[in-house]
């Protein structure tokens, strides 16, 4: 847009429209939520209103982006923020907000859950909070402050539901507004939730009663708020979803629904609650407890129920749409419920909605080949999680039936049947050789940006992670190193210079400075003891004792200083940090990697407890287990042309990152390929390491220090 007189610039996910005016640090902000529909008419309003009085503002810098600040897993605390406006004081406030709402009556936007409504006919809100970054100190990862009446830094409360600071005098028409709105939110129902099961933007999922005392299963739909790309926001998917399951009412295996009705602005589907657990959940728990063959029996049994209960929705007139593990409910004696009929359809009319399972989704499929596309699907999954990955790589389908076939007894019509309907084709040889996974994380480095060196999982683009060892820079250099060769120098700079620069606040878990410092030190960078010593001499402010963020994680890292040092470092810190834990005693045959691992409670690593599980084997007998491990891991690898990539957290993209990502798999292979397990020498320094069994012999860590 172009305002004159304006600076319009672009700043992360807005475009960012100023007027030459420092911001107020706090006061009564503006948000406009909108529908991509009617956006660039929102926005239009809005900068009229703001270039009169030259107030600022930002907004979303496209419709992808407002797509998915509006979906139905867009975080609930942001969800429907298209535009913020920053008055001066609160009479302006007032006066924007009279405006906007006058302006804006009958258009349409997501309620914003954590703001008052200023009317009830237009998508005008506000709250008080945060013009300007201010973040709280002694935070590693960053929270937002605003200033209390005595001019202290506190939390700015970010909920989902609409507060006022106690600190703060409001301004006579919000506290007449909030008076208004509070007599509408009263709710007469004879339904009730007593548990929440899920939520998410598009609406929660919530055990509770209805007016006789039965137990139910409440599906929530906030209004303007959709599966991204569907194309029908939540209300109008939860009335579809109502009227597909009152067809297959005659059908026993299908959820029973009792009836569907509005509470305030949101509306509730009614279902039977059923007692089990999704078929995903008890595939996982079958696979632990039955030996191969029985399993194998036991997916066979329960898929023939499945496809049973489906044919029968089919001669309902329907066709499910979405059938995935998690959309399957299992009682207690094996008994097939299909839930979630978000995505069905009428057999004899076109697929109204594109969503769908990755994996289990087919584009090109109509009918009941969609359903039947998924079965087959289904029959692969269930004994590999590789199907899922066709999006990302189509040979994915016959790499997960490779390795299906090489462990379970799974011939059968039925699995030939599903194999031939997927046209499955013979899995190609691929070497996961380190060259690839190096090509792949050197192709995505981005040392241009200051957030970000790799792309990484979800958490790494939240405060810290970008550059910590778990999800960012430090574990993709420690990895890099370990396979062989040294990281690029402009890497390791970036890491050292982006680490100080945001040093403040910080706590002095592993997963944060810490760890990052102690990469650092390891790849001899002078910057990883500045970063160590820092953080000693700040205020400490441990939430837990875990290794992520807690003591744990600081007593592993002081741990690996002082013994760098040939014990004349961090000695003093150590001993503040380890009076209070319960560690054995020195030299206690208990004291290995995987144990102090353990007890903070850090083997939520996917790679990294793969990384341990493999040092730790020391039995000819798990050579099989180890190589079975191994294979998976490059089963699940993706060829690019970029190199080898590993997909992150089952989502569809791909991560560098140390936790789910290519340098996991590079750690794994460096473990291997030195009979010494490198995620010990990073997370367990001075600790003894046994040699990994049918590997080539590596040197060993003595005890020394403190412990």
């Amino acid at each position: 847009m172009q305002a004159a007189d304006a600076q319009v610039t672009h700043r992360n996910i807005w475009t960012v429209v100023a007027f030459g005016e420092e911001l107020p640090e706090q006061g009564w902000k503006i948000h406009v939520s909108t529908t991509p529909a009617l956006a660039r008419a929102t926005l239009a309003v809005v900068a009229v209103l703001c270039a009169e009085r030259k107030v600022d503002f930002k907004y979303l810098r496209s419709k992808t982006l407002l797509d998915a600040m509006n979906g139905k897993y867009a975080p609930r605390v942001s969800s429907g923020k298209f535009l913020t406006v920053y008055p001066r004081d609160d009479d302006e406030s007032v006066y924007l907000l009279d405006a906007l709402a006058r302006e804006l009556r009958g258009f349409p936007g997501p309620y914003v859950l954590n703001d008052l409504s200023w009317s009830d006919d237009s998508p005008v809100f506000t709250r008080y909070g945060a013009c300007r970054e201010l973040t709280m100190p002694g935070t590693e990862t960053p929270v937002p402050a605003i200033r209390d009446d005595r001019g202290r830094l506190v939390p700015d409360p970010r909920g989902v539901a609409f507060t006022v600071p106690d600190f703060v005098s409001p301004p006579q028409a919000v506290l007449a507004r909030q008076q208004e709105v509070t007599g509408q939110v009263v709710v007469r129902s004879g339904v009730r939730a007593t548990e929440a099961l899920h939520i998410s933007n598009g609406g929660g999922v919530y055990r509770g009663t209805d007016a006789s005392g039965r137990r139910v299963l409440l599906k929530e739909a906030r209004p303007f708020t959709a599966p991204f790309g569907s194309g029908s926001d939540a209300v109008e998917l939860l009335h579809h979803e109502f009227q597909m399951l009152s067809r297959c009412r005659a059908v026993p295996e299908v959820v029973d629904v009792h009836g569907i009705e509005r509470l305030w602005n949101h509306w509730f589907l009614v279902e039977e609650f059923i007692e089990g657990e999704t078929l995903a959940a008890a595939a996982a728990d079958r696979r632990e407890r039955l030996g191969r063959q029985s399993y194998a029996e036991w997916v066979g049994a329960v898929l023939d129920k499945v496809a049973a209960a489906v044919k029968k929705v089919h001669e309902a007139g329907v066709v499910i749409g979405d059938i995935h593990p998690r959309n399957i409910m299992l009682t207690a004696d094996d008994a097939v419920r299909l839930i979630d009929f978000e995505a069905s359809y009428p057999i004899d009319r076109p697929r109204p909605h594109a969503i769908g399972a990755p994996g289990f989704f087919a584009p090109d499929k109509d009918d009941v080949d969609v359903d039947a596309h998924a079965i087959a699907v289904l029959r692969l999954w269930l004994f590999n999680d590789l199907p899922s990955l066709a999006p990302l790589d189509p040979t994915a389908v016959a790499r997960g039936y490779a390795l299906a076939e090489a462990r379970y007894p799974v011939g059968g019509p039925d699995f030939a049947q599903a194999v031939d309907f997927l046209g499955v084709e013979p899995a190609e040889h691929r070497v996961v050789d380190d060259e690839s996974l190096r090509s792949f994380i050197a192709a995505r480095a981005t040392p241009d940006r200051d957030d970000l060196l790799f792309p990484g999982s979800a958490l790494s683009t939240s405060g810290y992670r970008g550059r910590n060892v778990f999800d960012g820079a430090a574990g993709v250099l420690w990895a890099w190193r370990c396979s062989g060769v040294t990281p690029p120098a402009p890497w390791v700079d970036w890491l050292a210079r982006r680490a100080w620069a945001v040093r403040e606040p910080a706590t002095p878990g592993f997963a944060g400075t810490l760890g990052t410092a102690t990469v650092l030190d390891l790849l001899d960078h002078p910057r990883g003891r500045d970063l160590a010593d820092y953080v000693a001499h700040e205020r400490w402010v441990f939430t837990s004792d875990t290794f992520d963020a807690g003591r744990f994680g600081a007593i592993v890292g002081y741990l690996g200083f002082h013994l760098r040092s040939g014990g004349s470092a961090h000695g003093d810190t150590l001993a503040r940090l380890a009076g209070s834990l319960p560690f054995p005693e020195p030299g206690s045959s208990a004291v290995t990697p995987h144990a102090l691992l353990g007890w903070a409670g850090l083997l939520a690593l996917d790679w990294g407890a793969v990384a341990l599980t493999l040092a730790a084997a020391d039995a000819e007998a798990d050579l099989d287990v180890r190589a079975a491990a191994v294979a998976e891991m490059h089963a699940r690898a993706v060829r690019t042309t970029e190199g080898i990539a590993v997909p992150a957290e089952g989502l569809l993209r791909f991560s560098c990152d140390l936790t789910a990502g290519s340098a996991g798999l590079l750690l794994v292979h460096a473990s291997l390929s030195s009979g010494v397990n490198r995620l010990a020498d990073l997370l367990a320094p001075g600790l003894v390491t046994r040699p990994i069994a049918g590997s080539a012999p590596g040197p060993s860590l003595t005890v020394a220090g403190p412990l």
